[in-house]
């Protein structure tokens, strides 16, 4: 088996973890001080990794609480300072567009840490989004644009967002099974049926 990533513990030799990713696999590093892209190993099962570029405060996407989309093209998620719903171009780290719509209860606020949980329909520009109102909401998300096609609230914020903060959040991240998506506060657990035909 050809491995593309590959980490060994440096006493022993032993596997730390191995990646079944192809040849010339990437990683997206981020978090609320780092977003980096990484070349991982090549065709012959070399364990480096390689920078191909690092964000800086006006390009790149800082994930904390949100799930990241690594795409062909670009990498979606939730910037954790400006709230804001970020496409990153996959070459060089630059934003490519970026909304608090999806995010915040309120689109002209301007918030840290605001929080949305991006689940994409298989290969498609479609994509269910949990935001931390508990809305579900349907768009399509692509490189050039966010374009909402519909919302509802599907479940109640049951907690804060910080220890004795005052923003009511759902922060749980959906599953998806059997066009099923699960959604769940600190309360309840809620089925939102995704099958066009059950209408």
């Amino acid at each position: 088996m050809n491995y593309s990533g590959l980490s060994r513990y440096g006493q022993t030799g032993e596997d730390r973890f191995r990646s079944l990713a192809s040849g010339g696999a990437r990683l997206f590093v981020g978090g609320p001080s780092v977003a980096s892209l990484y070349r991982l190993g090549n065709q012959s099962g070399d364990p480096s990794a390689r920078q191909l570029w690092k964000g800086n405060p006006r390009s790149a996407v800082y994930p904390v609480n949100s799930s990241v989309i690594f795409t062909e093209e670009a990498i979606y998620s939730v910037d954790s300072g400006t709230s804001a719903l970020t496409a990153v171009s996959i070459e060089n780290g630059e934003r490519l567009w970026e909304t608090t719509e999806p995010v915040l209860a309120d689109s002209n606020k301007r918030g840290r840490h605001g929080t949305a949980f991006l689940v994409r329909c298989k290969n498609t520009e479609t994509y269910y989004i949990l935001n931390e109102n508990g809305e579900l909401i349907i768009a399509e998300v692509t490189p050039g644009e966010y374009s909402e096609k519909g919302r509802t609230q599907v479940i109640e914020p049951s907690n804060t967002a910080n220890a004795g903060g005052t923003r009511p959040v759902v922060w749980s991240h959906p599953a998806l099974a059997n066009r099923t998506l699960y959604v769940r506060n600190d309360n309840k657990l809620v089925a939102v049926d995704l099958d066009a035909n059950s209408y």
